[in-house]
């Protein structure tokens, strides 16, 4: 919105002058009128009209060159508001982009993906992870621009063991093998744990070890989704 100065003209037949366009009432005898208006908007051509018939008067240089469409607002800088961001796939988020000065003349953004396979993103700036990497979102207005990166992670779906069931003798030991899926999932770390320590203990390779008689579970974890397996020891011992 960008104010500027106009006054109603000494010369004009009536006391009051009612600009229809934008509803604004003008005095004679008011020696200044503050008007505020964006230079894109419609009531434009209602003041535009009025200084043509001298009915409006502009009270400074600026003032006339902002009315007849004369003086241009260059775009100073744009921002977003991330610069950096972090998704799933298929997960959205709105990078709102902000032009300066408000009253630039051309405040029209448009975005851009440098990895659309990654992360695309649509003329509103909604970014959409659509696979696993990093890709660079840039917003454009008037040459002028600013960027977001997007790191986009695959989610693990769930995670396996090579054996649901095992059996062992005191003394007997056995890894057990965790399968992460999906095979691109962005984090495959895994930890394990024993439901009887003093029956079979794991370490964090999935190596178990079987130390006393009994039943005990072993739970492998991935990013929250689990796998088990029975691990049954005997009494033999092995030596």
């Amino acid at each position: 919105m960008k104010e500027v100065n106009v006054f109603l003209s000494p010369y004009y037949k009536r006391k009051t002058f009612r600009d229809d366009v934008s509803g604004v009432t003008f005095t004679k005898g008011d020696n200044l009128i503050t008007y505020g208006f964006n230079v894109n908007e419609e009531h434009l051509l209602g003041v535009n009209s009025a200084l043509l018939d001298k009915t409006l008067l502009p009270f400074d240089e600026e003032t006339l060159e902002y009315l007849n469409g004369l003086k241009t607002v260059p775009v100073a800088s744009i921002s977003l508001s991330k610069t950096t961001t972090s998704l799933s796939v298929g997960e959205s988020e709105l990078l709102i982009a902000t032009v300066l000065p408000e009253d630039a003349n051309n405040k029209t953004v448009k975005f851009t993906s440098a990895n659309a396979s990654v992360a695309s993103v649509d003329p509103n700036g909604r970014v959409t992870a659509n696979a696993g990497g990093t890709a660079i979102i840039t917003a454009n207005a008037s040459g002028k621009t600013a960027t977001c990166s997007v790191t986009v992670t695959v989610p693990v779906s769930g995670v396996t063991l090579n054996k649901t069931e095992t059996s062992l003798n005191i003394g007997g030991e056995e890894v057990l093998v965790a399968t992460v899926l999906p095979s691109n999932a962005s984090n495959k770390s895994v930890s394990f744990t024993s439901s009887e320590q003093s029956v079979v203990t794991v370490d964090s390779s999935g190596k178990v070890v079987a130390v006393g008689e009994g039943n005990a579970t072993i739970t492998v974890t991935a990013s929250g989704k689990t796998a088990t397996c029975m691990v049954t020891v005997n009494t033999e011992e092995i030596v």
